[in-house]
């Protein structure tokens, strides 16, 4: 049996925890605006790889690599090239405006074909297309400035 000072710790413990557990409470409420969960990483993947397999079909001029050994031309993020140098020859203006043609063209095709936006095709091939640059190429990241890879 406990002695009668123990018990009466114990009672005045006990009593002390019960009204602080009846203390505290609890509120749940729901959220003001709607939970929204993103599911994007796998849906992203799957689309980088379905963008880049339908890339990968879609075939180049070989001149886009040689103005870009040049330095005439680079990668954008958008998924398209630009001039690098404002002084191009007409000849290596003209390629860009008939290459950025040709993949716009080819990404409408894959982003109708996979019943995604335009934009997300761009956007997988820009980082595809920049992922693929050799050393010593020009790549724009933002669309305007342009740094050697």
């Amino acid at each position: 049996m406990m002695n009668s000072p123990y018990k009466s710790l114990l009672c005045c413990f006990s009593a002390v925890a019960l009204l602080v557990i009846s203390a505290c409470s609890v509120k749940i409420d729901s959220p003001s605006e709607p939970i929204v969960l993103q599911i994007d990483l796998n849906i992203k993947h799957e689309l980088e790889l379905i963008v880049e397999k339908d890339l990968e079909q879609a075939t180049s001029t070989p001149r886009v690599p040689l103005a870009k050994k040049a330095g005439w031309i680079g990668e954008r993020a958008d998924g398209y090239i630009g001039l690098v140098r404002s002084d191009s020859p007409q000849e290596i203006r003209d390629m860009v405006i008939e290459v950025n043609e040709d993949r716009y063209a080819k990404y409408q095709v894959i982003a109708k074909k996979h019943a995604i936006k335009l934009q997300a095709v761009e956007k997988v091939a820009g980082q595809s297309l920049i992922k693929k640059s050799l050393s010593g190429e020009y790549i724009s990241l933002d669309n305007v400035t342009w740094k050697k890879k």
